[in-house]
């Protein structure tokens, strides 16, 4: 069931931006054109550049600092979801990204036009489960005028008065409207780990066509959750995913399915399922599980299966989504069904990222190796409503 906006906010569809946003997006465009035509040209090529970098498997990823901002890079993302519970019973979940976008034009494969700035997104969805609604807000800055930012050697990102930081190991989030927000603190009980091959994940035909992916799958949290202007007490769980490269998703490829599994037996799993322009699967689908332990092994698309078992169209964009999906990882013998807790989900946020896309938590019950299995997670449906081709 819709929430509409915030108050102090301008509602469009489900969401709430900044008044100051609106009708800016447009003349942040032409202004970011307009700085990279001052800025001259560069030769480079994009593996090594001191221009424009793309993922490259000889790079390691060391942490703290791969937590922080990649300014040689065309995109990065700072993701979070979790489940949350009230000391009343009430159940909760929660999404939180922070986009970061360079700004590059290229002629042919090596010639750079690049803008001295930066633009950053923030979005966040907030899921009450009992109710059966939810609500989202968007909002978006820039370092050129002083609005949005990161830092390189660590987790510190902000934007507007939107903040996500790493306080000597605990990540604190704060982000939100007056009557929609959220106040957390999460403490890592697993060590990062690298998807695809250390961390280089692959998307297209190309080894440019990549990115550097990790996640933290297990973050004990704790908080408060504000909804309809009313702060909840809330404790649980939340998934760390960070991705970061340049033009690394090719214009022959559609979209993704990603899902972040976690388990009762305290395992974990990722899967990324990327879907062609012809509708097929494209090979470089990847996936990771993740033990009790922290240990984990990379898995491949013929070690894994996703079916979808229903379809939901969405009243606001006429978009066709999956809806419910069996799951299958014959590595661990795992047969799950994934069922959303709320199909009608969307974020809508095509003026402000380009893409509409459903993103939504999840519950989960099958079996692994003979034995039932609960558990729940996030879906994320990238592709449906516009492609993501060339967009990344």
């Amino acid at each position: 069931m819709k929430k509409e906006g915030t108050e102090d906010c301008r509602t469009i569809g489900r969401v709430a931006r900044d008044k100051a946003s609106l009708g800016r997006t447009t003349l942040l465009g032409l202004a970011f054109g307009l700085m990279a035509l001052l800025t001259g040209l560069a030769i480079a090529r994009l593996c090594d550049s001191k221009a424009l970098a793309t993922a490259c498997e000889t790079r390691p990823l060391s942490f703290p600092r791969d937590h922080g901002k990649h300014p040689l890079f065309e995109t990065e993302w700072w993701y979070l979801s979790g489940h949350l519970s009230s000391p009343n019973g009430k159940s909760w979940a929660y999404q939180f990204t922070a986009f970061r976008r360079s700004f590059f034009w290229m002629i042919g494969e090596r010639l750079i036009l690049r803008a001295p700035i930066e633009g950053y997104v923030g979005h966040l969805a907030i899921t009450n489960i009992d109710e059966q609604e939810y609500a989202y807000v968007e909002t978006w800055g820039t370092p050129f005028l002083g609005q949005a930012g990161a830092r390189e050697d660590g987790l510190n990102v902000w934007v507007r008065d939107w903040r996500l930081v790493d306080e000597n190991g605990t990540f604190t989030l704060s982000a939100g409207q007056n009557k929609i927000s959220v106040s957390l603190t999460m403490v890592p009980s697993k060590r990062p780990v690298l998807h695809g091959r250390n961390g280089f994940s692959l998307k297209g035909r190309s080894k440019e066509q990549a990115s550097h992916h990790y996640s933290i799958t297990s973050l004990q949290t704790k908080g408060s959750v504000t909804w309809e202007g009313r702060s909840h007490e809330v404790v649980g769980k939340s998934w760390l995913d960070r991705e970061f490269g340049s033009r690394m998703f090719p214009r022959d490829l559609q979209g993704w399915d990603w899902f972040s599994l976690r388990f009762e037996d305290k395992s974990e799993i990722m899967l990324s399922l990327i879907r062609r322009t012809d509708g097929t699967e494209a090979s470089t689908s990847y996936g990771t599980i993740v033990f009790p332990n922290g240990d984990s092994r990379s898995i491949h698309k013929g070690d894994f299966s996703i079916s979808a078992l229903e379809q939901w169209t969405s009243p606001r964009t006429n978009t066709l989504y999956p809806m419910g999906w069996r799951v299958s990882v014959a590595p661990l013998n795992l047969e799950v069904d994934v069922n959303p807790l709320l199909k009608d989900h969307e974020i809508l946020s095509r003026e402000l990222t380009g893409l509409d896309y459903w993103e939504g938590p999840v519950f989960l019950t099958g079996s692994k190796n003979g034995k039932s299995i609960k558990g729940e997670g996030y879906v994320e449906l990238i592709g449906y409503a516009q492609s993501a081709g060339g967009m990344f």
